[in-house]
């Protein structure tokens, strides 16, 4: 099973069985709590009735949004993360419809 960062024509920092270099790890540990971070974001945003008076509501919605330049990259960084998974998702399953049904 391998896992890792794919582009259009190769992949970066594969996970493989018993071969798996310590920064490959790593930068995979980052990749997932990044995109944790915006999924996060996006909830609290979106059901902002259900997280009134909590932390993540006081952080996400509040202290974000009156932080001068910060509010504008992470407003834009939700979306990028989100178009990210949206267009990885795509990849893998044209890659799995491939190799299932036509390979």
């Amino acid at each position: 099973m391998k896992l890792g960062v794919r582009f259009v024509f190769f992949t970066l920092y594969i996970l493989e069985l018993n071969n798996t270099l310590m920064n490959s790890l790593l930068f995979n540990t980052w990749l997932f709590l990044t995109g944790s971070l915006a999924v996060v974001q996006l909830c609290a945003v979106a059901f902002s009735d259900y997280v009134r008076f909590t932390a993540v509501a006081s952080t996400f919605t509040i202290q974000i949004n009156n932080m001068r330049g910060l509010h504008f990259i992470y407003t834009i960084y939700i979306f990028v993360m989100l178009g990210v998974i949206v267009l990885s998702f795509l990849y893998v399953s044209v890659l799995f419809f491939f190799y299932t049904f036509i390979y």
